[in-house]
C-alpha cells in the first residue's frame, strides 16, 4: 500500500527553473496534495509539475505539463441554439448561431466552422460546415445525423454527439465553442 509514504511535489517554470518544492506524505489511501499559487510576474512556457513517491533508491515519479500564459478576455460570444432539446439518429439538426461582440455589436461577415463528430471508439468526425454569418451576425446550419450511432452505457445507451464551431472575426480573432448533444 502506498499509505504513509514520501512524497515530494516539484514545480518547473518555463524556462526549467524549479520555482516550488513541497514534501508531504501520503493519507491512507496513497493520497497527498498541495497548493501552489502562481505569482503576479512570471516566466511564461509550458510549466512541469513532478510527483515523486518515495527514496531516491525506489522512487516512482510522475509528471504533467500545463501551460502558462497571459489570460486573453474572450472578443465576441456564440449563441448556438438548436432546433430540438435532443435527436433521433437519421434526424436532421438545425442550429443557428448568433456571433455578438460583447458590447453589442454583431460579427458581420465572421468565418464559421461547425464539425460534427461522433462517438464509438473514439470521437469520429462526421459532417463539417462553413460558410460566413450575415450582417447581424447570424449564421443558420444544417446537419444530418448519421442513421446508425453507437450508444455509451454511461450516457444511459444515447449516443454521444459534438459540435465544434470556431468563428473567425475580420481581425482574425477566434472563439470556439463545443456543444454536446443527446442522440
Amino acid at each position: 500500500t502506498d499509505a504513509d509514504q514520501d512524497l515530494t511535489f516539484e514545480i518547473y517554470d518555463g524556462k526549467g527553473n524549479m520555482v516550488f518544492r513541497k514534501y508531504e506524505k501520503t493519507n491512507a489511501f496513497g493520497i497527498a496534495s498541495t497548493r501552489f499559487q502562481i505569482a503576479s510576474q512570471v516566466n511564461m512556457g509550458d510549466y512541469e509539475i513532478r510527483a515523486t513517491l518515495g527514496d531516491a533508491d525506489s522512487a516512482t515519479a510522475t509528471s504533467k505539463t500545463v501551460p502558462v500564459t497571459y489570460y486573453a478576455l474572450p472578443k465576441f460570444k456564440i449563441d448556438a441554439p438548436l432546433d430540438k432539446a435532443f435527436y433521433i439518429a437519421g434526424d436532421k439538426l438545425h442550429g443557428v448561431l448568433n456571433v455578438r461582440y460583447f458590447f453589442g455589436k454583431a460579427v458581420a461577415g465572421g468565418s464559421v466552422d461547425v464539425i460534427a463528430s461522433a462517438f464509438d471508439i473514439g470521437f469520429s468526425e462526421f459532417a463539417t460546415v462553413g460558410g460566413a454569418t450575415n450582417d447581424e451576425g447570424i449564421f443558420d446550419f444544417e446537419i444530418d445525423l448519421p442513421d446508425y450511432l453507437v450508444g455509451q452505457d454511461l450516457e444511459g445507451g444515447n449516443a454521444m454527439v459534438t459540435l465544434q464551431i470556431a468563428v473567425t472575426d475580420t481581425a482574425m480573432h477566434v472563439e470556439q465553442k463545443i456543444l454536446s448533444l443527446v442522440v
